[in-house]
């Protein structure tokens, strides 16, 4: 895959050398829910000056290139995405219809599992101070295969 194919972390944290922020979290502190933007925003340009504190990770949904190696979710045998694996199967799917999402022809989740991610990722905030249960237990990376020996 070539640099304008490289598969894209719908998860990724706010820094990183070309991250763009492609949704805004909304909703309740109990039922947060992105708002997916119609264009992607560098996250290099959002004034984190007015965030007053809060971390970027609470307020928008950023992507960026697929860390691989580097993430703690990534099955580099596989290579596949552990963490979209778990939302998947753990947690409910909060959306009938999708809503039009910018990254979902390069996004990694959907590139695994379709529109059963696509389905979930509406309630996945990368830094939420009070997750649902079923986030919360995705959250947890799995243990490298060497820990257990």
């Amino acid at each position: 895959m070539n640099n304008d194919q490289t598969r894209l972390c719908p998860s990724s944290t706010f820094e990183g050398d070309g991250n763009m922020v492609f949704g805004i979290v909304g909703g309740s502190a109990h039922q947060r829910r992105v708002i997916y933007l119609k264009q992607m925003l560098p996250a290099a340009g959002i004034d984190r000056s007015r965030l007053d504190g809060i971390a970027p990770e609470e307020v928008f949904r950023t992507a960026g290139p697929c860390a691989q190696t580097r993430c703690a979710h990534h099955d580099n045998a596989a290579s596949r995405c552990t963490l979209a694996e778990r939302v998947v199967a753990a947690a409910a799917e909060v959306v009938d219809r999708l809503a039009y999402c910018a990254i979902r022809p390069r996004c990694m989740w959907w590139g695994q599992h379709g529109r059963d991610a696509c389905a979930r990722c509406p309630q996945v905030v990368s830094i939420d101070r009070l997750p649902d249960d079923a986030i919360a237990q995705a959250r947890i990376p799995p243990r490298p295969a060497s820990a257990g020996n």
